[in-house]
């Protein structure tokens, strides 16, 4: 009986080893690339992943930025690559934009209780001077860019859209959290978007009705908004589910495909 129990273990042992052997065969969905911006004086991260035909071709893709990616990478990835080649989807070049202290980089103003709050417009100047410098410069990158963002980095995608409008074509927001600050965004959006003729962009958002009271609250106001001041040219889309929280998990797929459908139709 001891003989035959010891041989039992033995053989899940085995099993196991063998089980966790075939894991180690690495999946990977891009790599993490580092270069030296001389904004902040130090090497900044990029996740970088290519289409599925990047290297056997020598055509120029459009890219999307994503904020925050080490909470989104994946999803956007998986998102872009099923969609690749579907209704006139292209591949897209995927570049996540790594932040070192989100509440620092992503806000463009300070709060009382996050006092490293305040350092969004330096974030934006090394986006526009040094990331997408980079991206182009080492990629087979085209024109269209579209920059997504999650959450806190959705309000701050919201932010580059009015204050920098020609860095980017499209924006995909998920959960913006526009009302911290005040409203800081909202209000100026309002601003924005209150003597705007002609805006050729699109903008995808998407947001939960059980979501944060910092994007609840503020977002009818931003959507009675563009119904009644959308300036011409300008496709929008909000989207709020039903029984869903915070960063809805369909947000970049979603986001992209109302992208594309609008763009296609230009």
């Amino acid at each position: 009986m001891k003989t035959r129990l010891i041989t039992i273990v033995l053989m899940i042992i085995c099993s196991q080893s063998t089980v966790f052997s075939q894991t180690n065969n690495e999946i990977s969905i891009g790599k993490k690339i580092h270069f030296d911006s001389e904004l902040y004086g130090k090497s900044r991260e990029l996740f970088v992943s290519l289409p599925s035909d990047y290297n056997e071709s020598e055509k120029l893709y459009p890219v999307l930025y994503i904020l925050f990616p080490e909470w989104s990478f994946e999803r956007a990835k998986s998102a872009a690559g099923y969609l690749e080649g579907r209704n006139g989807i292209p591949g897209l070049i995927l570049v996540g934009i790594c932040s070192e202290d989100t509440w620092n980089e992503v806000f463009p103003f300070q709060i009382d209780r996050k006092p490293t709050t305040g350092g969004g417009e330096k974030f934006l100047n090394f986006i526009s001077s040094e990331v997408i410098l980079f991206v182009e410069s080492n990629y087979r990158a085209d024109s269209l860019r579209i920059l997504s963002g999650f959450s806190n980095s959705a309000m701050f995608a919201n932010y580059v859209m009015i204050h920098e409008p020609d860095l980017f074509k499209s924006f995909i927001l998920s959960s913006p959290m526009i009302g911290w600050g005040d409203n800081y965004v909202l209000k100026e959006s309002i601003d924005f978007f209150s003597n705007l003729q002609s805006f050729d962009k699109t903008l995808y958002m998407i947001y939960g009705d059980r979501d944060s009271d910092q994007v609840t609250i503020p977002m009818p106001q931003f959507e009675t908004l563009l119904k009644e001041k959308s300036p011409e040219n300008f496709n929008w889309k909000i989207d709020i589910l039903e029984n869903e929280g915070h960063v809805p998990y369909i947000d970049v797929y979603s986001g992209l495909v109302y992208t594309f459908e609008q763009l296609n139709n230009e």
